[in-house]
């Protein structure tokens, strides 16, 4: 018995050594940003080149979203942060984006408030279908 679960350790030791992502922040690079007129704020599409989706957790996300939102200079205040892995399927100087094929990239979009405390998450699966949208952090869906 005692072999048994060593060798299902070692096996699972060794296949999840395997899948082990590349989990370090890459920097932040601005893709662009839009102005809603309507709510008087500005959304942000950022890059972050590679990140794996398996990587994220709250904590780092949100911070990373206020760090971002702090920092900018142009396209204040901030107010959604949209996170992506890939500038893939993005249109360079293109008004209209295909938003369904972006969004097979896209990381998490966060919504603050002007205070810079998350307010809203947004979560897609790799098919660009958005499967939460909400107050809590729930990376699968509901």
């Amino acid at each position: 018995m005692k072999l048994v679960s060593l060798i299902f350790g070692l096996v699972c030791l060794f296949s999840c050594g395997l899948k082990k992502k590349n989990c370090k922040l890459p920097t932040p690079k601005t893709i662009f940003y839009d102005y809603d007129s309507q709510a008087k704020d500005y959304d942000h599409y950022v890059l972050l080149d590679g990140f794996n989706k398996e990587c994220m957790d709250s904590s780092k996300m949100v911070n990373l979203a206020k760090l971002y939102a702090n920092s900018i200079t142009k396209g204040s205040p901030a107010l959604i942060i949209r996170f992506y892995s890939s500038e893939d399927y993005f249109i360079e100087n293109e008004v209209s984006q295909p938003m369904h094929e972006i969004n097979r990239n896209c990381l998490i979009l966060i919504g603050l408030n002007k205070d810079y405390t998350p307010n809203r998450f947004n979560f897609y699966n790799d098919n660009g279908k958005r499967i939460y949208n909400g107050p809590l952090w729930r990376p699968n869906g509901e």
